[in-house]
């Protein structure tokens, strides 16, 4: 098999965890309406498999180095699979969290090994080309997942049943090109060392990763709120009741961050840092405006904006992890990142949704609209004197990060 075709069937693996975690979002509201589910009830569905995901990171993101990528490929898109098997014959909220659960622990076991697959499968392991086809499988499945669920929820029988058959078909097409995979790991480690770890930081470079970190969070802070409760969001506050239209959000939200990921890939990291910070602060008070106003059209613009502030946020901070990375620990570091990325994701989600059925959804976005704005503007005041100190790595006195 060329190492072409072996590329892009990696890329597709990684495209499926990622389908299979945004297209669920337009179903939320099937099943807000079925299962009678709070605005809380969905976001802690939601942070159920930002949890899974950093449980499947801590536990396996090193394994795939002792027994290969390929069986770990495989066991995450088991995984997928069996979280595709259990929607479909979803029966109440029980299910819906096993659900998530099993799709968080199939993303942390594809991500790392799937990353680090297509690093191998590269000429002379180019990690940069390796970066942007990852990329280009996680952002595929983040814009394609809710625009094909939401068409089809819409627009075809059975809404609750046919879009999961379909994600199944899917699926099982790239566990067929995995199966046919050759192992892209050559130089495994002879003996077992795997052990569940906990991320370390070196010390000198722990403020300038914090850096990272809060900007990684001010992007993904929003992106989880788009996820869990956009569909509320359109129904309650906009009064968009076309789940199609729900999944064209999501899918302009996803598709705009990756281009403006493509775009900014060269610059650097502090420049896309402060660019995603200001679009997204713009962009959530745009958010805010159109709720207020009942604004579908605004509400489509400010998620173009929020959109361009994820994408440049997540890319900007993952630079700068790379950048600041001691020889030999990019992978420790960016499994570190990885974790305070999704640990960010799951807080502000689960908040969101206890202050809905508290106050409301248009109170408690704008309480968190407040909360994100202050957290942008202190990000951005320590930011130049963190990242004007341009010492190396030095020693590897470690801080334990979790």
């Amino acid at each position: 098999m060329s190492n072409r075709l072996s590329t892009a069937i990696v890329i597709y693996v990684v495209m499926l965890g990622s389908f299979a975690n945004n297209a669920v979002s337009t179903t939320y509201v099937l099943y807000q309406k079925r299962f009678g589910l709070t605005s809380l009830t969905i976001t802690m569905i939601f942070a159920t498999y930002a949890i899974a995901t950093l449980v499947a990171l801590m536990m396996f993101g090193r394994l795939s180095d002792d027994i290969g990528r390929k069986p770990l490929m495989i066991a995450g898109t088991c995984l997928v699979i069996a979280s595709t098997v259990i929607f479909l014959f979803a029966g109440g909220t029980t299910e819906l969290f096993l659900g998530r659960a099993f799709m968080g622990l199939a993303t942390g076991t594809v991500t790392s090994a799937g990353s680090a697959a297509l690093v191998e499968l590269q000429p002379n392991h180019d990690s940069q080309r390796a970066s942007l086809f990852t990329t280009l499988g996680f952002l595929s499945g983040a814009a394609l997942g809710p625009l094909i669920f939401g068409a089809v929820e819409q627009y075809v029988a059975h809404p609750m049943t046919t879009p999961f058959l379909v994600e199944l078909g899917i699926e099982l097409l790239g566990l067929i090109g995995l199966l046919t995979l050759k192992e892209p790991a050559l130089n495994r480690s002879k003996t077992m060392a795997w052990r569940p770890r906990r991320p370390v930081v070196p010390f000198e470079i722990r403020s300038r990763f914090v850096i990272a970190g809060l900007v990684v969070a001010i992007g993904w802070m929003v992106g989880g709120i788009y996820a869990s409760l956009s569909g509320s969001l359109d129904r309650q506050l906009l009064h968009v009741s076309s789940l199609g239209q729900v999944g064209i959000i999501l899918f302009v939200f996803a598709f705009v961050g990756g281009l403006s990921q493509m775009m900014f890939r060269t610059k650097p990291p502090r420049t896309t840092m402060v660019v995603g910070i200001f679009a997204q602060v713009v962009g959530v008070i745009c958010v805010e405006s159109a709720l207020f106003s009942a604004s579908a059209v605004l509400f489509l613009i400010a998620t173009v904006i929020t959109g361009v502030g994820n994408g440049l946020c997540f890319i900007g901070s993952l630079a700068l992890v790379q950048e600041i990375a001691p020889p030999g620990m990019k992978a420790e570091l960016v499994a570190a990142y990885n974790l305070v990325a999704y640990f960010a994701l799951s807080l502000p989600i689960v908040g969101v949704g206890f202050l809905a059925d508290t106050v409301g959804l248009k109170l408690a976005t704008l309480a968190f609209t407040v909360a994100l704005i202050v957290l942008a503007a202190a990000t951005l005041t320590v930011m130049p004197r963190t990242l004007g100190q341009r010492k190396g790595p030095g020693s590897l006195r470690e801080s334990t990060i979790g």
